[in-house]
């Protein structure tokens, strides 16, 4: 059975996030008005140790922003409230 691939994606939800995110993520991996399973958002792809290092700095910094995981080729869909009971894969 293959391994279903995950991408990941942060999407800010002010300003300071938004800055902390362009500061620290190549500009390639921000895409606006992203169609998601609840909507639009604006999203910012991220490997799974980029999203570790934001979930781990997120109240010393002060970041706000959701989680997105793309499972395959599934929609893209929000994971905040199930956060953290799914696993990272690359």
């Amino acid at each position: 059975m293959p391994k279903t691939t995950r991408k990941w994606f942060a999407s800010p939800l002010n300003d300071h996030t938004n800055q902390a995110l362009a500061n620290s993520i190549s500009a390639e991996a921000f895409t606006k008005d992203v169609t998601c399973s609840d909507g639009k958002h604006n999203l910012c792809e991220c490997t799974p140790e980029e999203m570790v290092a934001l979930l781990l700095s997120r109240n010393g910094q002060r970041l706000v922003f959701n989680i997105f995981c793309k499972e395959g080729d599934g929609p893209i869909r929000p994971v905040t409230e199930s956060w953290p009971s799914r696993p990272f894969a690359k």
